[in-house]
């Protein structure tokens, strides 16, 4: 069933019967994988200023979204209908559904864009009561020019058959927007900020200081626990994650020193050996060393000169600190405390059982947080050592009770593990996304914006995957997993990479104490990386998974990366050199009818290589720059070995999977092209400064973009877009002449225009256009007047006319 709001039944409103029972067909025979919003009104202030429309207020009946079909509006109108040349009408009321969805639609995106959030909208109609053939049907709600006519419009015959009629309806509008697949978690962006819900939670801030104060302190096991170290000589303590074993060695260490022991306090990490000196520095006579420091003393303290390399630890280490101990090195310690006891080597254990061999010790250990490269240990091999069983944690607090949960998925416990702490949905958060990095960066600016500290939160990463500086704020610490082991964080951020293991994954989510986010490669997933956690969120998120590793588009890969840039920053174009692929991009423009320009222009120039792809582009890109220049070649972005990136690779049968980034290595920059493309700027953005037969003598494409942008048409305007990339490379000069003389016939109040003058017209607008022959630019007219007619832009009127449907015909001043 579909997931519906609100979930308990329609709003209550004017139409007591038509809606209601849309809303129960839609709940009932749409999935779950279908959102729908019933009702979404909006503030008269902006309807008038959009429509100067004096209603005090507006509504969309439903508004129903989907991952990957997109979003569609439906305005849905009980009682009988007909229709006139006035539009639609029919018993209830005058006002024309076609007319007020449309509003709705415009309002609804246009708000939705000033808030940050892009998406089109495609729209339908609901009539129950009615009952309407296709072929009596206005154009207005039906699309004729598909093999099969698309009806927009649910009648009576449709009660039984809506999921699939609202299917049809919107992969037909995903088809003829070009809109791409929406995830799940921008599904939810949308609902809050139409529907925005009001919670008297505690802040995340409030709730880490409140963790701090519940959950981060001495439990009585723990307290128990602490007295056993205190009467035992041999005392060995293991527990998952959050059950408190540093708390306890601390504390052990602290009230050893208050009575005058001399501690030495062992571990293998250095960030936690940090820690725990800073927790013990009022106590003189507790010592903290990472394992590694004290064999570099204990190689000074024998007067050797050793380089201290990892090296050097693997093979003298332990040799130098048995000679040390035999000489009194460490004799003045009454007690050994040991943290991450399972990652103290074997040889290493025999050393300081032996020297401890009368005194006391203690151990602290986790045999689930151990890497195979550290050649850990195990616990029995641990109590063998000691000659004393393990004294099992149960509780495990620090953490929250859904990470705590979580953790099982990662390693199964041997014990029983209890978490009292309250079960809360946000604590973790397992992000699947195209775009890693893009989601770290959001995710933190998003923590920030909550009035969290950087100092709140820690990312993690496996040893081998660096976190550029970029994507982090200051203050905003990087750690590797194995080497933040023992420690913790209010916010916890996993940039999951696809070798990690389970281990891996379970030291991760375990350093947080109060909000866990795994942010994970949708690819990855899919293909079954990531050990359990990958399997288990495929299985459970199977079509939201295949959703997000559909849109791994070019544009996101590149931006981010490190560019240099040809062309400042404008809104006309720009060009870049890319340093990793060597070669120049022409990457997404804000208007994409211009980059179709630019292409045509460099497809037939002498360019140097140049890389472009289109806005939807997710692997094709295409290299301008080739050895003849009439054509892009088409190539793929694929991983390579020996630049560790992706690259643009030959598709071809002779070079297939050959990386063009390392055939052109040695390419550089072009000042020669790069002086043009600067020159070509300014003459599009200074234009006035220029005189007129330099204009005229612009290459054609060239021209034809200034002709464009000088039309004031609204070039983002899907249709023109979608017209735009069905047309050949002179076609597209054709269509940029072709709107700018429509819109300076529309600014004068003139609709219809004749196919024939215009193409005479436009001929001489630019003496570069005289390599045509008339009758070629006449075809290239016909053309582009084709396309523009096939998106609802112009019409056919008379024999040789063309008549512009207002509605659809955008420009910047309307």
């Amino acid at each position: 069933m579909a997931i519906m709001h609100p979930p308990h039944g329609p709003k209550y409103n004017d139409s007591h019967v038509a809606e209601p029972i849309v809303y129960r067909l839609l709940k009932e025979q749409l999935d779950d994988n279908f959102q729908i919003i019933h009702s979404i009104p909006w503030l008269s202030s902006f309807i008038h200023e959009l429509h100067n429309n004096k209603s005090p207020i507006g509504e969309i009946d439903f508004l129903i979204l989907h991952p990957d079909l997109g979003v569609l509006a439906l305005e849905v109108k009980g009682g009988i209908l007909g229709h006139n040349s006035s539009g639609f009408y029919y018993s209830n009321t005058s006002v024309d559904p076609v007319a007020q969805l449309n509003r709705g639609i415009f309002a609804i995106q246009e708000w939705l864009r000033n808030n940050g959030v892009r998406i089109q909208i495609g729209r339908a109609y609901f009539f129950p009561g009615s009952e309407m053939n296709i072929s009596e049907l206005p154009p207005s709600v039906v699309d004729n020019y598909h093999l099969s006519p698309v009806k927009l419009i649910l009648d009576i015959n449709d009660l039984d058959r809506v999921d699939e009629k609202i299917r049809s309806i919107m992969s037909y509008f995903k088809n003829s927007l070009q809109s791409v697949s929406i995830s799940k978690f921008a599904i939810e962006t949308i609902i809050g900020m139409l529907i925005p819900s009001v919670s008297y939670a505690p802040c995340w801030h409030s709730r880490i200081n409140s963790d701090n104060k519940l959950w981060l302190r001495l439990t009585s096991e723990q307290q128990e626990c602490i007295d056993w170290t205190l009467k035992s000589n041999r005392f060995l303590i293991s527990g998952w994650p959050g059950t408190g074993k540093t708390v306890i060695a601390v504390e052990t260490a602290r009230r050893l020193s208050t009575a005058g022991d001399s501690v030495l306090c062992i571990t293998f990490n250095s960030l936690l050996a940090q820690k725990l000196s800073k927790e013990l520095a009022q106590h003189p006579n507790a010592q903290v060393t990472t394992i590694y420091s004290l064999c570099s003393k204990a190689s000074s303290y024998n007067g050797e000169k050793a380089d201290f390399t990892s090296e050097w630890f693997e093979k003298q280490a332990a040799t130098s600190l048995k000679k040390a101990c035999h000489k009194g090195f460490i004799s003045k310690y009454s007690t050994l405390i040991i943290d991450e006891g399972q990652v103290i080597r074997k040889e290493f254990w025999e050393i300081l059982v032996e020297h401890f061999s009368t005194k006391k010790i203690i151990v602290m250990c986790d045999a689930a947080q151990a890497f195979p490269y550290e050649k850990p240990v195990s616990l029995t091999e641990i109590e063998g050592y000691l000659q004393q069983p393990a004294f099992f944690l149960t509780e495990s607090l620090r953490m929250p009770k859904r990470v705590c949960e979580r953790l099982k998925t990662f390693q199964q416990p041997t014990h029983s593990i209890t978490n009292s702490r309250q079960n809360d949905e946000d604590t973790l958060t397992e992000i699947i996304t195209g775009n890693q990095k893009n989601t770290l960066r959001q995710i933190i600016a998003q923590i920030l914006s909550q009035g969290l500290l950087p100092a709140h939160i820690i990312v993690l990463t496996p040893s081998n995957m660096a976190v550029h500086q970029s994507l982090v704020p200051q203050g905003v610490k990087v750690e590797s997993i194995g080497r933040f082991r023992g420690l913790e964080s209010p916010i916890i951020v996993i940039l999951a990479a696809t070798d990690m293991s389970n281990t891996e994954f379970f030291c991760a989510y375990s350093r947080a104490t109060s909000r866990c986010i795994v942010i994970l490669d949708a690819h990855d997933v899919k293909k079954g990386k990531y050990e359990n956690l990958g399997r288990l969120l495929y299985s459970q998120n199977k079509d939201h998974v295949d959703s997000e590793a559909s849109k791994s588009l070019i544009q996101t890969l590149v931006e981010g990366q490190s560019v240099t840039e040809i062309t400042p920053q404008n809104d006309i174009f720009f060009i870049a050199w890319f340093e990793a692929w060597h070669a120049y991009i022409l990457p997404v423009q804000k208007c994409e009818a211009t980059r179709l320009l630019l292409e045509a222009y460099l497809i037939n120039s002498n360019t140097p290589a140049i890389y472009t792809w289109a806005p939807d582009s997710r692997n094709s890109i295409m290299m301008i720059g080739a050895e003849e220049n009439t054509y892009a070649q088409h190539l793929e972005l694929k991983y390579c070995d020996t630049c560790s990136a992706l690259t643009p690779h030959t598709i071809g049968a002779l070079t297939a999977g050959t990386c063009n980034a390392c055939t052109k290595f040695d390419d550089k920059r072009d000042l020669e092209f790069e002086h043009q493309a600067s020159e070509i700027l300014n003459i599009l953005t200074k234009r006035n400064q220029y005189p007129s037969d330099i204009i005229e003598k612009l290459p054609i494409q060239i021209y034809s973009i200034g002709a464009l942008q000088k039309s004031k048409y609204e070039t983002t305007q899907d249709e023109l877009v979608s017209a735009f990339t069905q047309l050949s490379l002179e076609g597209r000069v054709a269509m940029a002449l072709v709107i700018r003389e429509l819109t300076i016939g529309f600014k004068n109040s003139r609709t219809e225009f004749k196919v024939g003058e215009v193409s005479k017209k436009t001929y001489t607008w630019n003496k570069n256009l005289l390599v045509f022959s008339f009758p070629q630019w006449q075809g290239f007219i016909n053309d582009a007047f084709a396309k523009l007619e096939n998106t609802g832009i112009i019409t056919k009127g008379a024999k040789g006319i063309r008549v512009i449907q207002s509605k659809n015909f955008k420009t910047k001043s309307s």
